[in-house]
């Protein structure tokens, strides 16, 4: 997730855009800083240094709510490139935040479908482990 090259994975910056375009209006300007990350499979340090450092003009990001039905799955992405924006406002820094967010979704999603079948199948382990051992 971390480690892994921005934009080397299919489709991601199209899902990027359209997180970005659940809070930010689209125009001629806005999110034309993803056009300048290449797909190839060339990872260059010198381009990661460079995507980390170079600001983005957030007032060329006019805002705009968007939120439906349709980009509820879109929320946990959006609140990490949002506060990735807020943090500093460079194109790696909101795609990771992004990235970061989306990975403790599913971590989070996991776990509690976990802990929710296990606890309807065994009602036990429901309790807290002290009062399993007092018994």
């Amino acid at each position: 997730m971390i480690v892994f090259p921005i934009n080397r994975v299919p489709d991601e910056m199209n899902h990027a855009r359209m997180t970005w375009e659940t809070l930010h209006k689209p125009t001629e300007t806005s999110f034309k800083w993803m056009d300048e990350i290449p797909s190839n499979d060339k990872v260059k340090p010198r381009e990661y240094k460079q995507l980390l450092a170079r600001k983005i003009e957030m007032k060329n990001e006019p805002f705009r709510f968007g939120i439906s039905l349709k980009t509820i799955s879109f929320i946990p992405q959006l609140i990490g490139m949002t506060i990735g924006s807020w943090i500093s406002p460079t194109v790696g820094m909101i795609i990771y935040m992004g990235r970061i967010f989306n990975a403790l979704a599913y971590i989070l999603g996991i776990y509690f479908l976990i802990r929710y079948f296990n606890c309807r199948t065994n009602p036990a382990s429901n309790r807290h482990p002290y009062q399993l051992w007092n018994k």
